[in-house]
């Protein structure tokens, strides 16, 4: 909702985590003037999925 209210154009973005994953997993960050898909990055980094993304959506796959 948030993503879409940002957008000019009012599509906003998917946040897409196909299963697989380590759902135990935590992860915390403390970012300061970070761009959210260099954010995301890092969270598939930490996390060992893949970050990949279409027109309308980011989409983390574990590896």
């Amino acid at each position: 909702m948030k993503s879409r209210n940002l957008d000019p154009a009012g599509q906003g973005l998917n946040l897409v985590v196909n299963p697989g994953g380590d759902p135990q997993l935590k992860i915390t960050l403390d970012l300061k003037n970070v761009p959210v898909f260099e954010a995301l990055r890092y969270i598939a980094e930490l996390s060992g999925h893949t970050l990949s993304a279409d027109d309308h959506s980011i989409i983390l796959t574990p590896r």
